[in-house]
């Protein structure tokens, strides 16, 4: 979920790193660490399908995920379908006394927004919306709010208010406020809005990160947050200042960020089963909490699905086929095989495993399959972003 370039931002100079998670480091965590419950919850694809309006949503709504990752210097346009799989999601309050809401946490965008009272779009009746006539310590900004998405535009204006996000109380935050949602998918949606945790140069104008504004205030105890996503419905944690020593053992792999705007790295190959099949040579990658899915080149992708041996339906939802491996049978759609990303030398194996993607494209295009997507065309940099859903624990800081 990427809204776009800015200039004017505040910005913290300091170098951020990504971190890859083999395992987790016990460390001390002391006062600044905040833990953020994240509950697994229905996916907007599975509300829709539940309501009959997936097939209608699908002819309608061409996906196009490509928009969001092919143009870093421009404001991005968002295609709606996007959110059609995020799962993950977690509380906050805004405003005094607070008001309460429910937001991705999204580690592929970097602004902060929720429904206003102002809205009146049907997505906005049917969430909680905020109300800055509520709040003794509003602050509004008089700057518009535009995010372009496939069907129109989020349109809404910024302010100032006090952001409380589990124990820390974050002064005046920037926060994003809807008067107009486009379409109907956010209407049957878990999600209230969005809170995005990129870099400051993905911000719309005259708008600071969450976190870079807890880390300019001293907030959290170290500049980094570390994100574990369960298979299950609870068990998913976001720590703010802190690495949570309960979530993984062994030791840590610092990779350095190769572009400040999304949390992007460089990947050596990708196998499947010890074979490379994409990446070959090396790659760009991002980590996209907002997204579940992995997307990447057709070639790319096209290759991966002929490796774990996928079939898709008439929605271009994917299932992968039987894969033998060391005497393990992965049948039964059950898992894709074991994909490995070979990043600075080191392996993070993973195992794909109840993966279902409906990317409604031309037939012609079509090569999406579990937590696969093909951007089409790919861009300059053969960019593969890949969610952390379910499937590890990740840590995105700075140092220095």
């Amino acid at each position: 979920m990427s809204t776009g370039s800015s200039s004017g931002q505040p910005a913290v100079s300091r170098m951020r790193c990504l971190v890859v998670l083999l395992a987790v480091l016990a460390l001390s965590q002391g006062s600044g660490v905040t833990r953020v419950p994240l509950h697994k919850g229905k996916s907007l694809r599975k509300a829709l399908k539940e309501h009959g309006l997936l097939e209608d949503f699908l002819k309608k709504h061409p996906y196009a995920i490509s928009r969001k990752y092919s143009n870093l210097e421009k404001v991005a346009s968002e295609p709606l379908a996007n959110y059609l799989d995020c799962q993950y999601f977690g509380r906050i309050s805004i405003g005094t006394p607070p008001q309460e809401f429910t937001v991705v946490f999204d580690t592929g965008s970097s602004d902060l927004w929720v429904p206003s009272v102002y809205c009146k779009s049907t997505a906005c009746q049917s969430h909680h919306r905020f109300d800055p006539a509520k709040s003794s310590t509003f602050q509004n900004l008089n700057e518009p709010l535009s995010i372009q998405y496939g069907t129109g535009s989020m349109q809404g204006f910024l302010g100032l208010d006090t952001v409380t996000v589990s124990s820390i109380v974050d002064p005046q935050q920037t926060v994003g406020l809807s008067t107009q949602e486009p379409g109907s998918i956010f209407t049957y949606s878990e999600f209230d809005g969005i809170l995005g945790l990129a870099y400051p140069s993905l911000a719309s104008p005259y708008s600071v990160p969450v976190f870079d504004n807890m880390m300019q205030n001293h907030l959290v105890a170290q500049d980094l947050f570390s994100v574990y996503l369960s298979r299950n419905g609870q068990g998913s944690m976001l720590t703010l200042g802190a690495i949570d020593p309960t979530y993984y053992t062994g030791a840590l792999h610092w990779v350095p960020v190769t572009v400040e705007e999304y949390w992007q790295f460089t990947v050596d190959s990708v196998t499947v089963n010890g074979v490379v099949v994409a990446c070959d040579g090396g790659c760009q990658a991002i980590l996209d909490t907002g997204t579940s899915m992995l997307v990447g080149p057709n070639s790319d992708i096209l290759n991966i699905q002929s490796a774990i041996g996928a079939t898709q339906d008439q929605y271009g939802m994917v299932r992968p086929g039987p894969f033998p491996w060391r005497g393990w049978d992965f049948s039964g759609g059950l898992h894709s095989g074991l994909l490995a990303w070979r990043i600075i030398a080191v392996r993070a194996l993973v195992s794909h495993a109840e993966a279902e993607v409906w990317p409604p494209v031309p037939q012609e295009d079509r090569a999406s399959l579990t937590l696969l997507y093909p951007l089409a065309p790919p861009p300059p940099t053969g960019l593969f972003a890949s969610s952390l859903t379910a499937k590890c624990s990740g840590v995105l800081g700075r140092s220095g």
